[in-house]
């Protein structure tokens, strides 16, 4: 009897998770997307919130219409978007490009990647993810090309207008032959 509870209680918390996230990415979950009062506590700030501080009220609307970008699919933060509208990064800071990428791969720990990337690009583009965080740096303004940091790992993926993706290496990267392994024995 004990079995079947914990297997109702448990079938009951995956319907509940499944409906937030639909709810959420439908946009049909009420989810404030005013600007939030400035907070004085920085340690405890997020990092729009510390933006919206910083802004003036034409600043504080661009953020808004950065943050409605739900592009990505995941929850997150647009950093480059936010830093650019504040002024923190200039308009004309550069892009990340492939070859100081894979520069930057062959010569630093996976570990240094973020904070090199950074050197260049002044910020990631986005920042989060559901469960597993990754830093995305689109290479060009389309969104065509990114090179994410994400689980000690780097991947340049190429985005297709058909929807698919392409993941090619990274510097001296060596790629899986396979890699979706089957689990057929």
């Amino acid at each position: 009897m004990n079995r079947n509870i914990g297997i109702a209680v448990a079938g009951t918390v995956v319907l509940i998770t499944a409906l937030v996230g639909v709810l959420y990415f439908s946009g049909n979950l009420p989810i404030q997307t005013t600007t939030p009062t400035p907070t004085t506590n920085e340690s405890n700030a997020s990092f729009y919130e510390l933006a919206y501080a910083k802004a003036t009220s034409v600043q504080k609307e661009e953020i808004d219409k950065i943050i409605d970008d739900k592009s990505i699919g995941l929850p997150g933060e647009w950093r480059r978007a936010v830093l650019i509208a504040i002024g923190d990064l200039p308009k004309d800071t550069p892009r990340l490009s492939a070859e100081q990428a894979a520069k930057l791969f062959d010569s630093k720990e996976i570990s240094d990647l973020e904070s090199e990337f950074n050197k260049i690009a002044g910020a990631p583009d986005f920042v989060g993810g559901s469960g597993i965080q990754r830093s995305i740096y689109f290479l060009k303004d389309d969104r065509s090309e990114a090179i994410i940091l994400m689980l000690d790992d780097v991947f340049h993926i190429v985005y297709n207008d058909d929807g698919t993706e392409i993941r090619l290496p990274v510097g001296t990267q060596k790629l899986p032959s396979d890699p979706c392994p089957s689990n057929s024995s």
